[in-house]
C-alpha cells in the first residue's frame, strides 16, 4: 500500500510539473496572439501545479 502511494504522490508532483513548464514555454514562445495572453496562461496554471505538486509531496512523505 505505501509504494501505491508513492506512486501516486510522484504521478501528481509530474502532473504539476508538466503543467508548470507548459505554462513557462507558452510564456517563453509569447502566447498567442489575441487569443491568450502569457500572464493569463501563468495565473490560470500556477495554482493547480502547485496544488499538485503540494499533495503529491504530501502522499510520498506520508509512506
Amino acid at each position: 500500500m505505501a509504494r501505491k502511494l508513492a506512486r501516486a504522490g510522484t504521478v501528481l508532483m509530474t502532473i504539476g510539473a508538466v503543467q508548470f513548464c507548459g505554462a513557462a514555454y507558452f510564456c517563453w514562445i509569447g502566447g498567442i496572439d489575441g487569443v491568450l495572453s502569457p500572464v493569463a496562461a501563468v495565473a490560470a496554471v500556477w495554482p493547480v501545479a502547485a496544488l499538485l505538486v503540494f499533495l503529491g509531496a504530501r502522499i510520498r512523505r506520508t509512506c
